[in-house]
């Protein structure tokens, strides 16, 4: 399948991640997460689910779409677009999904997808924020946030292999 030859039924299950995705981000800023460490801004991840899952029901070229409108639209109903979380998250998206799909392409699982994807996602959003502030000093929060990152990816993407196992029992889109 290309990205010109999608069919309805695939575009009801990207339809499907993006709304999940859009639902994640949401839920996600909702959480106290911060409380549980002591790096600002630190987030799980939750909504990058959907874009592994992506990455590995379709083309890389799916899922990077599927990631920008996770971000752009969960932006949007956050109150939060165009502001700097919207380009952190943007900008890690951008930077993690080509990583990931590299990974991909070399048969790895879910988990070995999901944690470089991960770390990049982390060091595309130091990028933008010393961009922002017009300092690399920012680099030096990689040292916190790399290993915050690779557990981020670890239960990010054993949540995608279970999604992916029960979308392949039909439980989530019946016959695909």
């Amino acid at each position: 399948m290309t990205m010109h030859n999608v069919t309805a039924r695939d575009l009801v299950g990207l339809s499907f991640l993006v709304a999940l995705g859009i639902v994640l981000h949401l839920v996600e800023d909702l959480l106290p997460v911060q409380f549980l460490t002591l790096f600002p801004g630190v987030k799980i991840g939750f909504a990058n689910i959907v874009t592994v899952v992506a990455l590995f029901r379709w083309q890389w070229q799916h899922a990077f779409l599927v990631a920008i409108l996770r971000i752009v639209l969960g932006s949007l109903l956050g109150g939060n677009f165009l502001n700097i979380g919207f380009f952190l998250s943007l900008g890690g998206g951008l930077a993690s999904v080509p990583v990931m799909a590299l990974c991909r392409s070399r048969q790895l699982s879910p988990v070995a997808v999901s944690i470089p994807g991960a770390f990049v996602h982390t060091t595309g959003q130091v990028v933008i924020a010393s961009i922002y502030l017009g300092t690399p000093a920012v680099f030096w929060y990689l040292t916190f946030l790399g290993p915050l990152a690779v557990l981020s990816g670890l239960f990010t993407g054993y949540l995608a292999g279970l999604l992916l196992r029960q979308w392949k029992r039909k439980v989530v889109m019946g016959d695909q």
